[in-house]
């Protein structure tokens, strides 16, 4: 697959032209978006510092929250088929933050947050993005993803507030799924319902959501900063499409670091707004680079400094709390 769509990014490409945009690059301009890249990290940390406060009711230290998250995300970025969701539960219970299946819950609210807001960045932005750049079937697909947003946005209000009623809707209205695949989906709910629980009240709330949309206003900001870094003109909404667009692509079961995932989808997201191949070949080189090392740079030295341990994850091991062993 990823070989697949590295071809399907490249073979249009000018290399001459790719190097006149990256050669335009200032070690300043990169600097500053490595700092708003690590900004990303710290509003992750202290969002899901919010669900472990909630939990336990004890606020865990902010370096150690920092030092798990960043190795979590790029254990997610560096392991195939997300199998580095399974780090962040382990170290929360390695440390006694929380047990598996609460950080699991945590982490499918962070997912689905995630999806709500990125689905929102997405609507706002082809809302506003001129017809000729896209053609009418996506604007008519638009509306229709907006209805089913809002949609499941309600339902989800819905099963917060009345739980078992939304889980005997949803098990009707999946009469005609597979026992298994039903079981998954309802299974999927509770668990986020799970998760969404821990909050007591709404200031919480409202501040975990808060730090969401931090975290991918800065997202999106700094991928149109970058382009911008290039000598290249487009509106800032460019950033948030291609971030858009990026969070779908990497969906997509992927080598490690999401290799040819990651270009395609930044190839897809900034073609609208008249950009080359070979621009967006740079753009995704220069991007891709950029949090590769220093996701990998970072999460090495947390470990070799010992601001956490994955020793015992491959086995398990590592004081399971009593409900757990």
């Amino acid at each position: 697959m990823g070989g697949v769509l590295l071809w399907l990014s490249f073979r249009h490409v000018d290399w001459n032209e790719a190097k006149a945009n990256l050669s335009q690059v200032t070690a300043w301009g990169v600097l500053l978006y490595c700092l708003a890249f690590g900004l990303q990290w710290v509003a992750r940390t202290l969002r899901w510092r919010l669900q472990i406060e909630a939990t336990n009711e004890v606020k865990p230290p902010l370096q150690l929250a920092l030092c798990i998250n960043v190795v979590a995300m790029a254990a997610v970025f560096f392991v195939p088929l997300r199998l580095g969701e399974l780090v962040r539960p382990y170290l929360c219970r390695k440390y006694k933050l929380a047990k598996m299946s609460e950080a699991l819950a945590h982490s499918a609210v962070e997912r689905v947050t995630d999806g709500i807001v990125t689905t929102a960045f997405l609507l706002f932005v082809l809302f506003m993005m001129p017809k000729e750049n896209l053609p009418d079937v996506i604007f008519n697909g638009a509306w229709i993803a907006a209805g089913i947003f809002l949609g499941g946005v309600c339902f989800l209000g819905f099963a917060y507030f009345w739980r078992q009623p939304a889980l005997n809707l949803l098990t009707r209205c999946l009469f005609f799924a597979p026992v298994g695949l039903k079981g998954k989906l309802i299974g999927l709910l509770e668990t986020f319902l799970d998760g969404i629980s821990c909050f007591a009240n709404w200031k919480a709330f409202f501040a975990y959501l808060f730090y969401t949309g931090l975290f991918w206003g800065l997202n999106g900001w700094s991928m149109w900063f970058l382009i911008d870094l290039m000598g290249i003109d487009v509106p800032v909404t460019a950033g948030f499409f291609a971030m858009c667009c990026l969070v779908l692509g990497v969906m997509v079961p992927a080598p490690p670091a999401n290799v040819g995932n990651f270009e395609y989808a930044i190839l897809v997201g900034v073609t609208p707004f008249g950009l080359s191949a070979s621009v967006a070949a740079a753009f995704a080189f220069l991007l891709h680079t950029i949090q590769l090392l220093m996701m990998l740079t970072v999460a090495v030295l947390i470990i070799s400094v010992g601001g956490v341990s994955l020793a015992g994850i491959r086995d398990g091991r590592d004081e399971p709390s009593p409900e757990e062993a």
